[in-house]
């Protein structure tokens, strides 16, 4: 989720550096636009190259000249998975632009380093780091009068508030940014961008009414826009593959998935995205070997990102468990759960499903009061974030059978009773017709 500060914004602070030395020679403008151009056409190794040239000549020019070259190169790193070192470019343009003298640098330049060093570390799982930079950023942006990046930093409030496990706080952000970006009357592409990562978060909430309504906002936006950046387009699809996803219209999902990985570099943010949320449909429609591939990818070529590494890894381990892999699945929910809950992304509804798939394979192992720990777990997370989702439903059921295993009369009543009253008393999403008989026998 999330993305970066558009490189078009930095492009626009290279062209308007106010306070800065005479404009840089030649070489240094040729390399950056030569480096832009090789990574738009996929040529990273290439990009990097002429990105660290540049960033070498800066050195010698103005400090907003070096600022923008290191910038250059997070966003470089960043849109390869390579988070660890776009976070040493960004932790260094934001420590460059706050030492210049006031006045230096122009307006816009600390909101783009606050922005940008937010950006990974979100990626990162450090939420609690990000969240000030993203409250600066937005404070900075509302100053300047810049209404879609102001929107950008409250998604970016919205994603963090998610992570640290505050999922009201989250939707009153992503409202706020939502609302901001409806009240605008043009379009921009980094409001459309806004709009899709709101609506990620906003999936991620289980709000796929809001999610829909951001996509369509941001549809309507792009169509402006034409021709889209590629790479934006990807954004666009992957995010409306999941909402066709969460609809249940698998055969959509898939197909808008498949066309991204044909599109897309299989080594950038967007393609190990693509490649987790099609390995989900996959392992949902029980082709457990169709995702095993696209999964051990994403694992392979990690870049410092614990919970797409943790989502990844569950996912997995679900695979090897339905594949009669036991002892396999087993590492690779504890390697999934160590990672989720090593990030501060501890309490998001994927952690929640990393409990319960475990807790399935404890329960095939016997080990009972194991399993009913990590169910009870997987509860208390989904309930705060899905209240409505039927998985707790189920979750509360296999909760009874195991207490039932153990002696627990009472406790295996109270499971449900609680599984009873959440039928009774929400209006559940993708499951309105569930009946609590059927879903009984199903975990008997």
């Amino acid at each position: 989720m999330g993305c970066i500060v558009s490189s078009l914004v930095v492009f626009f602070l290279f062209a308007n550096v106010t306070g800065a030395a005479p404009a840089a020679a030649p070489d240094w403008q040729q390399l950056r636009q030569e480096a832009r151009i090789s990574d738009s056409q996929g040529d990273f190794g290439r990009g990097e190259m002429l990105f660290r040239r540049a960033e070498v000549l800066t050195r010698s020019q103005s400090e907003a000249d070096h600022f923008v070259a290191l910038e250059d190169l997070g966003n470089h790193y960043f849109e390869l998975a390579d988070f660890s070192t776009a976070a040493r470019y960004f932790r260094a343009g934001l420590k460059l632009v706050r030492q210049m003298p006031a006045g230096k640098p122009a307006a816009i330049s600390p909101a783009i380093a606050l922005d940008n060093l937010g950006a990974v570390l979100r990626r990162m799982g450090a939420f609690t780091e990000a969240q000030p930079l993203a409250a600066e950023a937005a404070t900075r942006y509302a100053a300047l009068g810049m209404v879609p990046d102001t929107a950008h930093s409250y998604a970016a409030l919205g994603e963090i508030a998610l992570g640290l496990g505050e999922p009201d706080r989250a939707r009153a952000e992503l409202k706020t940014a939502t609302e901001l970006l409806a009240g605008i009357r043009y379009s921009t592409m980094d409001a459309a961008r806004t709009l899709v990562w709101a609506a990620q978060s906003y999936l991620a909430l289980g709000n796929p009414n809001e999610a829909g309504e951001a996509l369509d906002q941001a549809e309507t936006m792009m169509g402006h826009l034409q021709p889209v950046d590629a790479q934006d387009q990807a954004r666009f699809a992957d995010t409306k593959g999941s909402l066709l996803y969460r609809e249940r219209h698998y055969a959509e999902a898939e197909r808008l998935w498949n066309q991204v990985l044909q599109e897309a570099d299989p080594q950038t943010v967007i393609g190990h995205a693509v490649r987790i949320h099609l390995a989900e449909l996959y392992n949902d429609l029980g082709r457990y070997q169709d995702a095993e591939p696209l999964l051990s990818e994403v694992i392979l070529h990690d870049h410092g990102e614990p919970v797409a590494r943790g989502v990844a890894e569950s996912e997995m381990g679900q695979a090897m468990l339905r594949e009669k892999q036991p002892d396999a699945a087993d590492a690779m929910f504890q390697s999934a759960i160590s990672d989720l809950e090593g990030s501060e992304a501890h309490k998001l509804p994927a952690l929640a499903v990393a409990y319960a798939r475990y807790a399935s394979l404890r329960e095939q192992q016997r080990r009972w009061e194991d399993a009913l720990s990590y169910f009870q777990r997987a509860i208390t997370i989904n309930r705060m974030f899905s209240p409505r989702d039927p998985a707790t439903v189920v979750w509360l059921l296999d909760c009874g059978n195991l207490y039932r295993r153990v002696g627990n009369r009472k406790a295996a009543a109270d499971c449900k009773a609680q599984a009873r009253a959440l039928l009774s008393t929400a209006h559940l999403e993708r499951r309105e017709t569930v009946d609590l008989r059927e879903l009984e026998t199903q975990r008997n």
